[in-house]
């Protein structure tokens, strides 16, 4: 991103041509690091894009300008833009999700906690007052901490299911913008 940046504000002038071609290059590298990854961590077998046709005649600006024609490094830099906020977003959920649902999973280990140490009879799902009445409702009985808990495993055992689906994807944005 600081280089498609840079690159845009040296436009202007021809010194953005250099940081393109970097910006490519680096994005091709970062292309074959993904599809190793792919191979390793999701079984997806996926052929390397065919070597960049770069000049050695012409000098180093023939060289960038060939660089600037490498589709490879196109797909690439697409592949890391799209990428970026989806792995974002799906690192925050696959983490809230597994850390969530262990902890209301293990409710019934510390739900004698809210009873002994505040001055609530169990958990507090929520308090409020409305037009002169209180509502209260708060998780108390073995039935409710159990049932609590139920959810819990139940959400446990759906991450895996969440994160495979997350990980589909990935393998379809690396087997459609990273393959030949």
């Amino acid at each position: 991103m600081t280089l498609l940046a840079l690159g845009a504000g040296l436009a202007v002038t021809l010194l953005g041509v250099p940081v393109y071609a970097a910006m490519l290059a680096g994005a091709r590298g970062l292309g074959a690091v993904e599809r190793r990854r792919a191979r390793d961590r999701l079984g997806l077998a996926v052929a390397e894009p065919e070597a960049a046709r770069i000049p050695e005649a012409g000098g180093a600006f023939a060289r960038m300008w060939a660089r600037l024609g490498d589709g490879a490094g196109w797909r690439a830099l697409v592949f890391q833009v799209v990428m970026f906020p989806w792995r974002v977003v799906s690192f925050a959920l696959a983490v809230a999700l597994w850390v969530t649902s262990w902890a209301v999973a293990l409710f019934p280990a510390y739900s004698w906690v809210f009873a002994r140490y505040t001055d609530w009879p169990g958990y507090r799902l929520y308090d409020y007052t409305s037009g002169g009445e209180h509502h209260a409702y708060y998780i108390e009985s073995p039935w409710q901490v159990a049932g609590v808990s139920a959810v819990g495993v139940l959400f446990v055992l759906l991450t895996p299911l969440v994160i495979r689906a997350l990980n589909r994807v990935d393998r379809a944005a690396v087997r459609s913008l990273l393959g030949r």
